[in-house]
């Protein structure tokens, strides 16, 4: 697995491509699933929530 570091790095990333593109999903879906594993769970949840907002009938928010 990615140091804490290189998730936090990701993280940084991916944050900074929703910023021009905040229709992205797999950049949403990454956050999703690293957020928490940089032990920043409740910023998962923020992008869970407004990506349920954007995009209700996607088939990931399903499961």
């Amino acid at each position: 697995m990615q140091g804490c570091g290189q998730v936090g790095k990701a993280c940084e990333q991916l944050e900074e491509q929703l910023k021009r593109q905040p229709f992205n999903r797999e950049a949403r879906l990454s956050l999703i699933q690293f957020y928490p594993e940089n032990g920043e769970e409740p910023k998962a949840q923020a992008v869970l929530q407004a990506w349920k907002a954007i995009n209700p009938e996607d088939v990931a928010l399903k499961h």
